[in-house]
């Protein structure tokens, strides 16, 4: 989990109710084009590499942002797709999914 301590388990067992508070985030984000701004947070970790674990350079730094954020970010880019979809021409296809030149 990020900054929020939300693990995902919570998210998966909140139910019908959660889910409703969920799509109403989801909606209000979409219409108003901007995310929360705890959500440009995340807790640096950092990941032991090799050599001397005592020299900070043997350590690697990862981001672990709140998985909240990663839901809604994911919800957020297929419905982005499926937009994009509908309005990419077919000459502009040679990158989409299942279509080549």
């Amino acid at each position: 989990p990020g900054e929020d301590a939300i693990v995902a388990e919570l998210l998966k067992e909140g139910g019908k109710k959660l889910m409703t508070q969920l799509k109403w985030l989801v909606d209000n984000i979409w219409k108003q084009e901007e995310i929360l701004t705890r959500w440009h947070m995340s807790v640096l970790c950092p990941i032991y590499k090799k050599g001397d674990a005592l020299i900070c350079q043997n350590y690697r730094g990862i981001s672990l942002l709140t998985t909240s954020y990663k839901i809604v970010s994911n919800i957020i880019l297929n419905r982005i797709k499926s937009y994009s979809r509908k309005r990419i021409g077919e000459y502009q296809s040679s990158f989409m999914p299942g279509k080549s030149t």
